[in-house]
């Protein structure tokens, strides 16, 4: 698997990957019978960290 690139968020030390996933559209406009929790912790297990 390839590694996210994460950069510095703003002028905080904290490190965002560069791909996020739009998790307020997840809960909002998920399909029904899909469970959008499943995916936003699907995303961070794989690395994500920004949203």
């Amino acid at each position: 698997m390839t590694k996210l690139i994460a950069r510095r968020l703003g002028r905080t030390n904290r490190q965002v990957t560069t791909l996020g996933l739009g998790g307020q559209a997840s809960l909002q406009w998920t399909a029904e019978g899909i469970d959008p929790v499943a995916i936003i912790e699907k995303a961070f297990r794989l690395g994500l960290n920004y949203g």
